[in-house]
């Protein structure tokens, strides 16, 4: 029977991609026949668990640790994806915290520079960098 899932060998870079909300969208990218690149910043572990879950299904997968909200650890993290499936497809730009709770007038400029590097700046660099690369090696 022909397999018509649009994800089968598609190559996908999922960042934040071991842990929470994350990890379920690595799980069915796995599970509908994708390439996957695991990006991680704390999760080894879980990350591994994942490519070891996705190779024991005959699928490529590469665990990648960076810090997202430094330019050249988002274009590593870009280029070693590349180097191991092959190319890119799809990019997730899952990573993101909430940091903390805090009310405005206790929040300090760099308690909000933070807050605006781990979930905006990090996904600039990661596109920027995946829309910059030669996404197909």
């Amino acid at each position: 029977m022909k397999n018509n899932n649009k994800l089968v060998g598609k190559n996908i870079l999922v960042t934040a991609g071991a842990q929470g909300i994350g990890e379920s969208i690595t799980k069915h990218f796995i599970d509908n026949g994708a390439h996957v690149a695991i990006h991680y910043f704390s999760s080894a572990d879980t990350a591994n668990q994942l490519v070891e879950y996705a190779t024991s299904k005959g699928q490529k997968a590469i665990a990648i640790a960076g810090d997202l909200t430094k330019e050249a650890d988002a274009k590593t993290v870009v280029e070693k994806t590349i180097e191991a499936l092959g190319g890119l497809d799809i990019l997730i730009n899952n990573a993101g915290s909430l940091v903390a709770r805090k009310m405005l007038g206790e929040m300090e400029a760099e308690f909000w520079h933070k807050v605006m590097d781990i979930n905006m700046t990090s996904m600039m660099f990661v596109t920027k960098a995946a829309s910059t690369s030669s996404c197909k090696k």
